[in-house]
């Protein structure tokens, strides 16, 4: 999506809404690998909007001496375009989507791609880097999508990306 489909998307979002975002993005392979086409398409429910230090687990977690006493900011020259939605790095001249975790319940699902055709993760595991290992994730957990990754952000109207580049020209 472009930083223009992410706004108008997000227009429609009340802040900590759950939504489902769907991304696309070439893999983190070793030095050896790179090159080659290895894509990874993931579909998770996040919640948007939500300011991080009015978040339960990370005021508990202040108080207990697990998180610094106050917030310590973005990393390095990163700033807010739109709080709590979006985020710039004038470094590479990205925009990044700040999403939450959403649901325990309902885990990230993700699917992986050489050639366009769809792959087992084990049988491409010895090409991906450690950037490309499942976390942990803890309640409260946050992170950064960058922008052009996103596909699609929707909730009850589905809007994929075309509708909404669609809407935002007619406006």
């Amino acid at each position: 999506m472009t930083y223009a489909e992410i706004e108008a998307a997000i227009a429609n979002i009340t802040n900590g809404s759950n939504i489902k975002v769907e991304t696309e993005r070439p893999c983190h392979l070793y030095a050896k690998y790179k090159g080659m086409p290895v894509t990874k398409k993931s579909s998770y429910t996040a919640r948007l909007g939500v300011d991080y230090d009015r978040q339960e687990p990370v005021i508990q977690a202040r108080e207990n001496g697990e998180l610094p006493a106050e917030n310590q900011g973005l990393k390095g020259e990163q700033y807010w375009v739109e709080f709590p939605f979006i985020i710039h790095n004038p470094k590479n001249d990205r925009y990044f989507l700040r999403v939450t975790g959403s649901s325990f319940r309902h885990p990230a699902k993700s699917a992986y791609y050489v050639n366009g055709s769809e792959v087992k993760r084990e049988d491409i595991a010895h090409m991906l880097n450690a950037r490309e290992n499942p976390r942990e994730s803890k309640p409260g957990a946050c992170w950064s999508v960058g922008i052009e990754t996103v596909m699609r952000l929707h909730r009850d109207y589905a809007a994929d990306h075309r509708e909404v580049a669609a809407q935002a020209e007619m406006a």
